[in-house]
């Protein structure tokens, strides 16, 4: 599927959007102590599509995201910055699960429509 046609920028960003509320931090990913994480918060589940990388070698988050992104709905998305958390095994696929899982407790919704996609920028 080609996109075709020119793309409308928001004045303001993902908040500019009624319903939508955004923050950073700095979790201490990067050791600039710059902010490194991101949480991106819909009212109401929203619809959601994603674009993930073709690379065999896939993050845990990466995974887990796919796994989410397959509802097509999605109320919260996680992104991190700074480390690319690759190759993790097992153990990166858990921690991605408890990411979305603390999320959707700390958002008091589903963990279905948490999302935990990476952003991985390092710098």
């Amino acid at each position: 599927m080609r996109m075709t046609g020119d793309l409308d920028w928001l004045e303001g960003g993902v908040t500019a959007v009624p319903g939508f509320l955004a923050s950073g931090v700095a979790a201490g990913i990067k050791p600039s102590g710059k902010k490194d994480l991101a949480l991106i918060h819909s009212a109401s589940p929203a619809r959601s599509a994603a674009v993930f990388t073709t690379n065999q070698v896939k993050g845990a988050p990466v995974l887990v995201s796919m796994e989410h992104a397959r509802t097509g709905a999605l109320q919260a998305i996680v992104a991190s910055s700074g480390c690319s958390n690759v190759c993790t095994g097992e153990r990166g696929i858990r921690d991605a699960r408890e990411m979305v899982k603390q999320t959707a407790e700390l958002l008091r919704q589903s963990s279905a429509e948490s999302g935990f996609p990476t952003a991985h920028r390092p710098q």
